[in-house]
């Protein structure tokens, strides 16, 4: 036992009483340091474990080599064909998903000539010849390719009172919008022609546009091009 010269009492832990019966206060000064430490203090992030440091660092690389092997394949692509196939973006998504519509039932093997050629963004038609044997295969190409100008066309409302079923304004006078006209490329293939037919016809829709851009100073448009198989 100890005594504690300021009560005069015995204890068997003489410091532990002194610390919580005698303590020192902070004081204001004391107090505001204290409360300003535990205001700015900034949490330390946990430290990421070997397994999200190893998969952190692997993306990484991918990424890399990723980037690597496009500047790589567009070199390649500018030396074999001169940059042809160095073109702009701006597919939309809206044109895609009308000519995978178009392309249900297309016969497969022209479907691919037509996506490595120009794109997958491109729709395609085949429809028999009427005074013929054979078809009328046509390649619609989206409105960014497209050279056609835009044009306006009065709305067709069903339910409206206009003789051609026109909507019209709050002053009765008929509402035009602007849209753009399918521009169509069509060409007639017998049943004795083969799959280099529809590759050549194609492969002259892609020259013109090309040849068009380049006659108007603006860039080359990207055909976004799967990778070609010949067939």
């Amino acid at each position: 036992m100890q005594k504690c010269e300021t009560c005069g009492k015995d204890y068997k832990n003489l410091a532990a009483h002194q610390r919580s019966a005698h303590a020192e206060p902070l004081g204001e000064k004391a107090l505001a340091t204290l409360a300003a430490e535990e205001t700015t203090a900034v949490p330390t992030a946990p430290a990421p474990s070997s397994m999200e440091a190893m998969m952190g660092e692997v993306l990484g690389m991918v990424r890399t080599i990723s980037q690597k092997q496009e500047a790589a394949d567009k070199r390649l692509d500018r030396i074999e064909t001169g940059g042809a196939n160095d073109f702009k973006h701006g597919k939309t998504a809206e044109d895609v998903a009308a000519a995978e519509q178009s392309k249900e039932n297309i016969n497969p093997r022209v479907v691919q000539i037509v996506e490595e050629t120009l794109g997958d963004d491109f729709r395609v038609q085949m429809r028999p010849q009427k005074d013929r044997p054979g078809l009328e295969f046509t390649v619609i190409v989206p409105p960014r390719l497209s050279d056609l100008a835009s044009e306006e066309r009065p709305i067709i409302d069903p339910e409206s009172t206009h003789p051609r079923h026109y909507k019209l304004d709050q002053y009765g006078e008929v509402i035009f919008e602007t849209y753009h006209p399918e521009d169509r490329r069509t060409r007639a293939v017998s049943s004795t022609d083969s799959y280099d037919v529809i590759r050549e016809h194609c492969e002259r829709i892609r020259a013109h546009i090309i040849a068009t851009f380049q006659k108007t100073n603006r860039p080359v448009p990207e055909f976004k091009l799967r990778q070609s198989v010949r067939l």
